[in-house]
């Protein structure tokens, strides 16, 4: 049986992960920038919009562990990739 996966593949992949957590912390950064920068209105309206921006904000975060988490294990899987390479029968 033979493995159909590339470890130059896998390691495209963490790059892509990585750059989308890069992404999705500027988009954070920028919102939170924006929120920080914005005058505080008193009326209804503009105290739902704040606390929706702010929510958007977290949202952008929240996604950025788990994608951390999943890069050191694309590279161990392109390594493990790496070394059955290495075999031969």
């Amino acid at each position: 049986m033979a493995v159909k996966a590339s470890p130059e593949i896998i390691r495209g992949m963490k790059q892509d992960l990585e750059k989308t957590v890069r992404d999705l912390q500027q988009i954070s950064s920028g919102i939170r920038s924006v929120l920080k920068q914005s005058p505080e209105w008193d009326d209804e309206q503009s105290r739902q919009f704040l606390m929706l921006m702010r929510r958007i904000a977290q949202l952008t975060e929240e996604p950025s562990a788990t994608l951390r988490s999943s890069i050191p294990k694309l590279e161990w899987l392109a390594e493990a990739l790496d070394e059955y390479g290495r075999v031969r029968f």
